[in-house]
């Protein structure tokens, strides 16, 4: 985890840990969820709030104009947090962190299946039902194609990749083949 992770996921637990003792957890958690949205919608707005040239005072105005009748107090207490000790750089990666912490505790798993072609829906249910069996029933799924598989999937969790393609088959047997 490098320095700036840390230092983001200590900042995150801190808002967190806030919001749940005034009982406003989902609500600050949803609060970031938009900030994130505005922030990948209007990366200029971040970019002046990160811009160590405009003053303390204006770049609270700015978040407050933006958010003040949106989010929670707490929510703006943090943002004033964060611009107070010269840390708006922090901002984008605050919702990332508040969903890796929540997934945590949640222990939730993220699985990455990759096929060569979509898989239907129906295939899909059966498929996570099984994997969930295996995994946890706090799996989350993102799917992918990648053709160079030639034909079946891969799963990929936590270090562990499941190789079931047709793609691996083949180097397999080429390397029985050269032995």
């Amino acid at each position: 985890m490098s320095t700036t992770e840390s230092l983001v996921e200590r900042y995150v637990k801190a808002y967190r840990e806030v919001a749940r003792n005034i009982r406003c957890e989902e609500r600050v958690f949803e609060d970031m969820k938009l900030v994130d949205a505005c922030i990948q919608a209007e990366p200029e707005l971040f970019r002046q709030i990160g811009n160590p040239s405009i003053d303390r005072i204006r770049k609270k105005q700015l978040l407050e104009t933006a958010f003040g009748k949106t989010v929670h107090e707490v929510t703006l207490r943090f943002f004033r947090l964060l611009i107070n000790r010269s840390r708006t750089e922090l901002l984008p990666a605050v919702y990332p962190a508040m969903c890796g912490l929540r997934d945590k505790e949640r222990k939730v798993k993220e699985l990455t299946v990759t096929s060569a072609r979509p898989i239907p829906a129906d295939q899909r249910t059966a498929f996570e039902r099984r994997l969930k069996r295996q995994f946890g029933k706090n799996a989350v799924f993102t799917y992918k194609t990648e053709e160079k598989l030639i034909g079946g999937f891969t799963v990929a969790a936590e270090g562990i990749e499941i190789d079931c393609s047709i793609r691996s088959e083949l180097r397999e047997l080429k390397e029985n083949l050269s032995a």
